[in-house]
């Protein structure tokens, strides 16, 4: 576990008392490579003795001459001077228990204590991660390449607490390293940072042991789209851990090879199509012509890169218990990620025997279990939790000893199970997304879907707080598909909020299933409360016939919004506005010539202050 403190960069620098200049292939992008700092050996000087006594000598003979014969003490110093064991050179970067000898790759590296970053369930997945150590190379051998060259070290089981995706990827090379044979053949390796983009190929993967623990290495490169490789791209990558699982170790490092461009070549349209049509056969012969060279046919070489990741010792700091605290919780990890319905591992440490931690669980407002762990003779305690199957959103861990309480938020995201199992009820909300404002005293649309609802129902409701009272709710008869429901809330509310829907009673067993969003409510004046939506979200129209569009406005100047429907080229079909009411709720009756097109655009607006609010969605029409 990482310790929230600032840390002081210790860099041992190495005399350069020699240099060797690397030999490095043909490549405008390669900068030189640093000289190599080799270490002197001292030679002890030979034991002091007492002058010998000699004869006067003779003009020199054809006769050989005896050599002298070596006095007892100078035996002893000789004898010392074979059997003695250099001291080690320290390793050349040695940071809070990282150390690593990094051979010239170099000419300074730069550690980084990176903060925790958590997004929400509204921000990209892969910019959730815990805090983690991070060293920069300055003066790589190569430059202006996509990739930077690091090495970084994560707090694995933080990590993939956090982190869904990364959770795969951490237990994913597990698997690999348990049987490697076979996991060096599948088609995408293990990768951590998680990228926004796909693993094109990977060549020349291997084992590769470091100081406490192992991983693979393999050059990559990664891409959105189909695209000619070039040495721009490609880079060397380890992915490790830690023998005790405590750390995941990943290292990227930009590599070039001779058998690749330096940068993408200029493609003409008929090369982007060839390109297209033999893209799989592409990799494939690259892969094999990477995978033919030589480590010393590489720029940095293989074997220096895998040096450098062989010197490695990652040793976690340990975990200290505040004087404020009674117990450390590392499972759940706060505001970690977690399927419905698995077995949530609850864990800590705490004071050598002192007696049982309590822990209470909850899904959204409702209680789901009570238990208790007991502090071992070590300091650690340990229970199994087993989630609810029927709940996604916000859920809470309480945890407790003596007086002391602490709470423990994360999120439980769905586990969709066998998707030819339609037996059991589901139910998932669209609409509102995570983190989207509700208005109070305004008419707030709630959509979904919904699959054998308990008894043909569907009830919405609002939680205030964390997840708590319930200030407004809704039950309405659904035999299956889309739904749409509203609600009004109390004029006085505001703060943190939870919106859902469930069918049956989601405090019950698998006939029943919840769902929840956790939201914010503010009040009409607030600035952020101007909007508008459109009600309707799901179903189609016909032709020649009216429908009722419907919606709700907040702050809409004279109280009035503008309906367009068009055709997708944005085209006007009909323009006609539509009168809000107290409760921000508005509707229009809507008749769509004979000749609408199959698919149309609906667009509700209004503007106020010279801005622009408006909500479009699109219909298909019979």
């Amino acid at each position: 576990m990482f310790r929230n403190r600032f840390i002081t960069l210790v860099l041992l620098i190495l005399a350069l008392v020699a240099c060797q200049t690397a030999e490095e292939p043909a490549t405008p992008t390669a900068a030189p490579l640093p000289t190599t700092a080799l270490t002197e050996t001292a030679t002890a000087e030979p034991a002091p003795t007492d002058a010998p006594t000699a004869e006067p000598t003779l003009p020199p003979t054809t006769e050989p001459t005896a050599e002298p014969t070596a006095t007892p003490v100078e035996e002893e110093a000789a004898e010392e001077e074979a059997t003695a064991v250099p001291t080690p050179e320290p390793p050349s970067v040695i940071y809070e228990g990282i150390q690593f000898e990094q051979g010239g790759l170099a000419t300074a590296v730069l550690p980084t204590l990176v903060p925790e970053q958590i997004t929400g369930n509204d921000g990209p997945y892969w910019d959730t991660y815990p805090a983690y150590y991070q060293f920069d190379f300055e003066g790589y051998p190569l430059e202006e390449t996509f990739h930077t060259p690091r090495l970084t070290i994560y707090p694995a089981p933080a990590y993939a607490g956090l982190n869904l995706a990364a959770r795969e990827q951490i237990e994913a090379l597990t698997t690999l390293l348990a049987d490697p044979a076979t996991g060096l053949a599948q088609d995408n390796l293990p990768f951590i940072p998680l990228f926004n983009a796909a693993q094109v190929f990977h060549s020349q993967a291997e084992i590769v042991e470091f100081g406490n623990g192992r991983g693979v290495r393999y050059l990559t490169a990664y891409a959105q789209s189909i695209f000619p490789l070039s040495n721009q791209e490609l880079f060397y990558t380890f992915q490790g851990l830690t023998d005790d699982g405590a750390y995941y170790i990943s290292a990227i490092f930009p590599i070039s090879s001779a058998i690749l461009p330096n940068t993408p070549p200029n493609l003409t349209t008929e090369e982007w199509e060839e390109l297209g049509e033999n893209y799989m056969e592409y990799l494939a012969e690259t892969t094999a012509a990477l995978d033919a060279l030589t480590a010393d046919e590489f720029l940095p070489t293989l074997s220096s890169l895998d040096q450098l990741v062989q010197s490695l010792e990652a040793i976690p700091p340990q975990v200290e218990l505040s004087v404020n605290n009674r117990f450390v919780v590392e499972s759940p990890v706060t505001h970690g990620q977690y399927l419905a319905g698995e077995t949530m591992q609850a864990s800590g440490i705490a004071a050598p025997n002192s007696g049982e931690i309590g822990l209470i669980l909850f899904a959204g407002p409702q209680f789901i279990i009570e238990t208790s762990a007991a502090v071992d003779d070590t300091g650690t305690w340990s229970t199994a939790l087993e989630l609810p199957a029927n709940f996604v959103g916000p859920g809470q861990l309480r945890v407790q000893a003596g007086d002391y309480v602490e709470f423990y938020p994360f999120h439980i995201y769905p586990e969709l199970g066998d998707p030819e199992d339609s037996s059991l009820p589901r139910i998932i909300v669209h609409r509102p997304y995570t983190g989207e404002l509700f208005v109070a005293g305004i008419t707030n649309f709630i959509s979904g879907e919904v699959s054998n609802p308990v008894d043909d129902t569907v009830t919405i409701v609002v939680y205030e707080g964390e997840c708590g009272q319930t200030i407004a709710s809704q039950s309405f008869t659904v035999t299956g598909g889309e739904w749409t429901g509203q609600l009004i809330l109390p004029r006085d509310s505001a703060g943190p909020a939870c919106v859902g829907a469930y069918t049956g009673t989601y405090a019950g067993t698998g006939e029943s299933y919840m769902w929840l969003v956790e939201t914010e409510i503010v009040t009409a004046d607030d600035p952020t409360a101007p909007r508008i939506q459109i009600g309707n979200q799901y179903g189609s129209f016909a032709k020649g016939q009216s429908f009722t569009l419907f919606g709700s406005a907040v702050n809409a100047p004279d109280n009035t919004v503008q309906l367009l429907i068009a055709r997708e080229d944005g085209t006007e079909i009909v323009n006609t506005t539509a009168v809000v009411d107290t409760f921000g709720y508005w509707s229009a009756e809507i008749l769509l010539p004979a000749d609408t097109p199959p698919f149309i655009l609906i667009t509700a607006s209004f503007t106020d202050d010279d801005q622009l609010y408006q909500s479009q969605t699109g219909f298909s029409v019979e």
